[in-house]
Order: C-alpha cells, then sequence, then structure tokens
C-alpha cells in the first residue's frame, strides 16, 4: 500500500481536498479534481484516489453524481473568517478564575462523555499499549527502578530530548535541563526565581487558563497583550508595556499557540528576543505544540536565538503520553536556581516513566509516532473546522491552525457560552468557556475545542448539539 512520511496516500488526498475547502478555493456545490487528474498529479493510481473521494463521501462531505464526478455535498459547508485581534487593556491585571477552571477539571478522564474542554490527546490516539510494554522492560532490566532518580532527570532522556532538539534547530546542553512534572510544574518554578506576589507578567490574549491559574497561586498580576488569531502578540503594544511597567517575564507560546493555534512570524520572533532582551524581561517560552505541524515542517524556537535569556518549556502531555506527567524546562542563565527551587520541593520526577520515555525516543518511535499523530490532528482540525461551518450559527468565526490540535471558535455577539458550557455539560458535552482565557472580562461570547479525539458519529453529533445550543442563545431561549 503506498505510503508517504508515515501516511497512507489516500488519506494525504483527503487532506488535500479538506485544505482546500479550508483556504475557500473549493466551494460547496463545487466538483473535486476527477480521479485521473488527481492520480496523475500525485502520480498514485485511479483506485488510491477513489478510495480518499469514497471515505470523504461516508463522512459526508462529498456526494458522487452519476456521470460527472464528485461535488463537495452540503452547501452550509463555508470558510469561515477569523476572529478579530483582541483588544484587552494593556495593564496588571489580578486573576480570580480558578473556581471556573476547577469545574472544567472535574470532567477530565470521564469516558461517558464527549470531552472537548482538556488540551489532550484521546487515550486512543496516543500509542499507550506500546509505552506500557516498554516501561516494563525498561523496569525489569533496571533493578535500581524504584530509586529516587538523578538530580535533574533520568540522564538518557535528558540526551534523547537534546537529540530531538537539534531537528529544530535547537542546540542544548543536557547538564542545563531539568526534567520536571509536566509543563505546569516547569512553569511554576520559572515564575517562582522570576517573580514575588505582586509583581507583573506578560501573557498572550487569550492565553492558556493554566498560566493564569499558576500566576493566581503565586499572586502575580497578568498584563494582557493585543493579540492576532494569525501572528501572535501587537509587538507595538508589546513594546509600549515593556517600556511603561516593571514586568518580571513575558510568557509565549511560540508554536501553535493555545488557544489561537498561530505560530509567530519568523520575522516577530526576531523582534520579541530583542525587545525582551533590551528591556531586560526574561521569555518564558513554552513548546509544547511544536512538534505537531500539520504540513510535517518543525518551526524553530525563540531559545534558539538567545540562549541567555529565554527559558524554555515543553512536556511530551501534548504528543505521547499526558498520564506520565514529563516534561522539561532548560535555561543556561537561571539553572542554579531552578536546581536548587526543583531539589528543595518535589526533589526529582519519577523514574520509570522517564526510563520508558528514553527508550521510546531512542528506538525511533517518538519520531514514527509524530508522523502519525500529527496527520490525525491535521485531519481532524479540517473535520471540526468544517462541522463548525455546517452547524454553528451564521457569524460564526474560527481559527486556522497550521499545527496542534486546539480550535478557537468566536459565536456572535451576546452568545455566553458559560451558558452552553453548562447545558452541554448536562448532556456530556463538555467544552472550554472562553471567559477562563483571561484575567479580564472578555471572551464571554467564545470557546475552546479540543480536536484530538476520535472522529466518529458521537463527536460530530456534539459539535451539531453545540451549534444548536449557540442558536437557542441567539433566539434567547
Amino acid at each position: 500500500m503506498d505510503r508517504k512520511e508515515g501516511k497512507y496516500l489516500y488519506e494525504e488526498i483527503q487532506d488535500i481536498i479538506l485544505e482546500l475547502v479550508k483556504k475557500g478555493e473549493l466551494k460547496a456545490g463545487e466538483k473535486v479534481p476527477s480521479l485521473r487528474s488527481m492520480s496523475k498529479k500525485l502520480n498514485t493510481s485511479v483506485t488510491t484516489v477513489m478510495k480518499a473521494y469514497m471515505e470523504l463521501e461516508r463522512k459526508g462531505f462529498l456526494e458522487s453524481r452519476p456521470k460527472s464526478g464528485y461535488f463537495l455535498k452540503d452547501a452550509e459547508v463555508k470558510t469561515l473568517p477569523l476572529p478579530d485581534a483582541t483588544t484587552p487593556i494593556p495593564e496588571p491585571n489580578p486573576v480570580s478564575k480558578f473556581d471556573l477552571v476547577l469545574q472544567l477539571y472535574y470532567s477530565m478522564g470521564s469516558r461517558d462523555s464527549v470531552c472537548l474542554n482538556v488540551a489532550e490527546p484521546h487515550f486512543e490516539l496516543v500509542p499507550s499499549d506500546e509505552l506500557a510494554r516498554i516501561m516494563k522492560k525498561a523496569i525489569s532490566s533496571t533493578p535500581n527502578h524504584n530509586a529516587y532518580e538523578f538530580m535533574g532527570g533520568q540522564p538518557e532522556l535528558k540526551r534523547q530530548i537534546a537529540y530531538h532538539m537539534l531537528s529544530y534547530n535547537t542546540r542544548v546542553q543536557p547538564d542545563r535541563m531539568m526534567i520536571t512534572n509536566g509543563s505546569s510544574e516547569a512553569l511554576f518554578i520559572a515564575l517562582t526565581i522570576l517573580a514575588r506576589p505582586g509583581d507583573s507578567v506578560i501573557v498572550e490574549s487569550p492565553c492558556f487558563f493554566g498560566y493564569l491559574n499558576t500566576l493566581h497561586a503565586l499572586g502575580i498580576y497578568a498584563l494582557e497583550i493585543p493579540t492576532h488569531p494569525d501572528k501572535g502578540m501587537d509587538l507595538d503594544a508589546l513594546e509600549q508595556s515593556l517600556n511603561r511597567y516593571d514586568v518580571k517575564a513575558c510568557i509565549t507560546q511560540t508554536n501553535f499557540n493555545n488557544p489561537l493555534g498561530y505560530s509567530i512570524p519568523p520575522e516577530n520572533r526576531d523582534r520579541i528576543v530583542e525587545m525582551c532582551s533590551k528591556s531586560g524581561v526574561p521569555i518564558i517560552e513554552e513548546d509544547i505544540y511544536g512538534d505537531l505541524p500539520h504540513d510535517g515542517k518543525r518551526p524553530d524556537t525563540l531559545l534558539s536565538r538567545d540562549y541567555d535569556n529565554v527559558i524554555y518549556i515543553s512536556s511530551f502531555s501534548k504528543t505521547l503520553a499526558p498520564g506520565y506527567r514529563v516534561g522539561w524546562l532548560y535555561s543556561e542563565r537561571y539553572y542554579t536556581p531552578i536546581f536548587r527551587y526543583k531539589t528543595s520541593t518535589t526533589v526529582d520526577t519519577v523514574r520509570p516513566t522517564q526510563l520508558a520515555i528514553a527508550e521510546f525516543m531512542a528506538s525511533g518511535k517518538y519520531a514514527r509516532h509524530l508522523e502519525k499523530f500529527r496527520n490525525v490532528c491535521a485531519s481532524n482540525v479540517s473535520l471540526f473546522s468544517m462541522a463548525i461551518s455546517k452547524y454553528f450559527p451564521e457569524g460564526t468565526r474560527i481559527t486556522r491552525p497550521k499545527g496542534g490540535f486546539i480550535l478557537w471558535v468566536e459565536l456572535p455577539k451576546g452568545v455566553d457560552t458559560l451558558n452552553i458550557y453548562r447545558r452541554a455539560a448536562h448532556e456530556r458535552i463538555h467544552i472550554a468557556p472562553g471567559t477562563i482565557f483571561s484575567s479580564q472580562d472578555r471572551y464571554s461570547n467564545c470557546m475552546r475545542l479540543n480536536c484530538a479525539v476520535p472522529w466518529n458519529e458521537r463527536t460530530e453529533s456534539a459539535l451539531k448539539r453545540l451549534g444548536e445550543l449557540g442558536k437557542a442563545e441567539i433566539a434567547g431561549k
């Protein structure tokens, strides 16, 4: 069977058609490329193209017309516009939405619900059984597997991570790397050594609610910067805030941001690094989605531009093993205080999970898994986007991420996604309402959806129901 870069060609053909729809180059009712033209273009068999088209027909996106070919099926499927650039007030604000976020966390791990709220890959989409076998082997071949791990992390895992980071032009020294209990602990450590209660830290707006929780726990204020859904932070607003306020750090997700999905353009990365360095403000760069580019081209990092002023954070929670809670933190300037804090609190990170991931990487299985999983992410984001365009109210806007598995949906003004969140939860459909992504009173008409779930009739039905709840909000029901 034809296969390219870890993906069957018939799956690639499906992605090509879905991408044409996302870009607005193929509209409802229009004919898709013929079987022969597509097979000739991709140098593959007509049978392979036929299989792709039949699968898209099964999913409800194409229809076959006798003696005419295949056509984009539903007149309701259309390309939705991007959300507007955000306009938060760029001044320090206290964070106080923990109770609402806690409600969202209560639904984690629910097997009888459609969980689109928490940004984690569904267990069916990651190699859980294979990891379990590898962990069993690693434990049996490591007599002291039940002992404390080396301070700073398992040496082989750190070497494997350093080798992996070379693939995106980021050269690191394993002895400046700290293995952590996920990226959440890494962020907590970084903020603890950089700021004190009452200090201010720059964040994008909207920003991941986990950042806001950590700022709340530490008594640190959030300074939200206006953000564009395709480019990231407004750099003029960032520069003004750096000049106006005594900020202690700038937190950013460079690649496939959560929740807006953008990847910061290269020229903007250069300017962010330059401005923060000039202002003496350390950058905390979280890069947990960077391994999931939909086109397979892994973007680089801010760290590769400035090894002195950037504290780099990542983890395997979004790509491989959410439950293993293995992340890492890298800093050349701040490693000593990072080491001191880690060893004075949690001491180290669980050894068996580190051993398993180290072996998984060394065997080449992590790279092969990423090829497969990023293809699933690309396909699911397209399928979710098309379903939202089909079922959600007129006036809905949606992001267009080129990596990761997160979608940010902006419904018409007046819709309160907290109401949708509560009503959907009663029907065992869980979303993340937009208001928790800001320290200010914003994004009440927005929601974030996790697309890293199996695409099936139940998932599509959940999206259809969310659209119905949105329309009911508008109608005042």
